[in-house]
């Protein structure tokens, strides 16, 4: 009588709440997922590491899990539309000992990741792909081939009074594995239209909430601010537009440096020892008047990764 009231619900393609067929198209569709996950992971993984024998055996790994998921699915689904009983724990345990190795081949995976040298690895246009935008709601970062550039449309203020708006393009440190560093770029003010207050160049950020701009003062200065902390850690007169900026963190001390001539050879304007480790970089400009017309080119972004 059990058997004939499971094979009236077959019938009527329902089991308790469920229909019989959404619950055989979701355990066929799980294994789709793996497979489309595990392809993109592949791919991705040897467009960026290249074509290791780790990412081999991960995809010779993926396939024997995936056919096995099938064959398990396939016989669940035909033994229930049979209303045969069945013991699957022979093939589960199997399941559990690939799932089981493939997590260990996928922490070897992120590993390689952390040890990732990609200054040696990649060409600018793609290093930059690493960094991501912060408050650029606006439209005001924008990378540009060989150049990033910022232009300020909207005559609004981009300070960090309360809070902190200004446009930035960051790179993650610790995602990317990088505990000491050297960053560096090129920075031409190429259109201020009126008297805008401003301060553009190289952003630091640290583990403690403590935040550096580092760059060119609308007062025609270099200047080193600390937000809500300290509006002038350093500053020097300086009448030009364009400077050639660089931020080394290494053993504990962060060094500001720049240069006239856009050459490697760079002077030391500041160094100190900030509170706690440095967990991002980048470009950033913030302005405390209305900003519509500024517009700033950076150049010849460089990152070296230490340590």
């Amino acid at each position: 009588q059990e058997k004939d009231e499971i094979k009236k619900s077959m019938k009527q393609d329902k089991i308790g709440s469920f229909k019989f067929s959404v619950i055989c198209r979701f355990m066929a569709n799980e294994v789709k997922g793996k497979n489309v996950f595990f392809t993109e992971l592949i791919n991705n993984s040897r467009e960026i590491l290249g074509d290791m024998d780790l990412l081999k055996t991960i995809d010779e790994n993926k396939k024997v899990i995936l056919a096995k998921w099938d064959a398990l699915i396939n016989r669940v689904i035909l033994n229930m539309m049979r209303i045969v009983p069945f013991d699957y724990t022979e093939e589960m345990n199997e399941l559990v000992t690939l799932e089981s190795n493939m997590k260990l081949l996928l922490s070897e995976l992120h590993k390689k990741y952390k040890e990732f040298n990609f200054k040696n690895k990649y060409k600018p246009s793609s290093f930059m792909d690493y960094f991501h935008y912060e408050n650029n709601e606006d439209d005001i970062v924008r990378v540009e081939d060989s150049k990033t550039a910022f232009h300020f449309t909207k005559d609004k203020v981009y300070d960090c009074w309360l809070g902190d708006h200004a446009p930035k393009l960051l790179l993650d440190l610790p995602n990317i594995g990088v505990r000491e560093f050297s960053f560096s770029t090129e920075i031409n003010i190429t259109s201020i239209p009126k008297k805008i207050g401003f301060l553009s160049g190289i952003v630091v950020k640290t583990v403690n909430d403590s935040v550096l701009y580092y760059g060119l003062h609308s007062d025609k200065e270099i200047k080193i601010d600390e937000k809500l902390r300290n509006f002038c850690v350093e500053k020097m007169p300086y009448p030009h537009s364009s400077v050639k900026l660089q931020v080394i963190f290494t053993n504990g001390k962060c060094t500001f440096s720049y240069s006239t001539d856009g050459s490697n050879s760079m002077k030391k304007f500041y160094e100190f020892k900030p509170d706690g480790m440095i967990c991002e970089v980048g470009l950033s400009c913030k302005s405390w008047e209305k900003s519509a017309g500024l517009s700033i080119e950076f150049k010849n972004v460089s990152f070296e990764k230490l340590i």
